[in-house]
């Protein structure tokens, strides 16, 4: 019987590789094609860039720090309207719906650092990027 692979997000994000078209670094933690979980760490003043997926849920867990998230129901007409920004703490979990634009940003001082989970296709494939949603004059948290 093979062990079960257990992986320390810590150790997973020490070794992240920088995903280019969102703006932050990516560590796969588990999973297969269905169903992955990743670790992210975005740095103070730093935001994703918004995006949104045609299939699937993308659940959040966010590990340490804090963070400012805004929505959009892409699929809304005639016109979507934007929703946030919401904070988002330590030991909040959220779940982003498909057609769901999202963007996080980290207006702290410390690291942002997240878990996600969600089919492989979320971070190769099925991401269409859209304009910003961040509002810069945010304030601090």
């Amino acid at each position: 019987m093979n062990p079960l692979p257990i992986r320390n997000i810590h150790a997973a994000l020490s070794e992240a590789v920088p995903d280019q078209a969102v703006g932050i670094s990516l560590a796969h933690l588990s999973g297969d094609d269905a169903f992955s979980l990743y670790a992210t760490e975005i740095p103070p003043g730093k935001r994703l860039t918004a995006h949104f997926h045609q299939q699937g849920d993308e659940l959040y867990q966010v590990i340490k720090g804090k963070g400012l998230l805004w929505t959009v129901d892409a699929k809304a007409s005639p016109a979507p309207e934007q929703q946030g920004p919401a904070t988002v703490v330590e030991g909040d979990t959220f779940i982003i719906p498909p057609l769901t634009v999202h963007q996080l940003m980290n207006p702290g001082p410390e690291p942002l650092v997240m878990v996600f989970g969600c089919p492989t296709s979320h971070v190769t494939t099925d991401r269409q990027l859209v304009e910003n949603l961040v509002v810069e004059n945010t304030g601090g948290l």
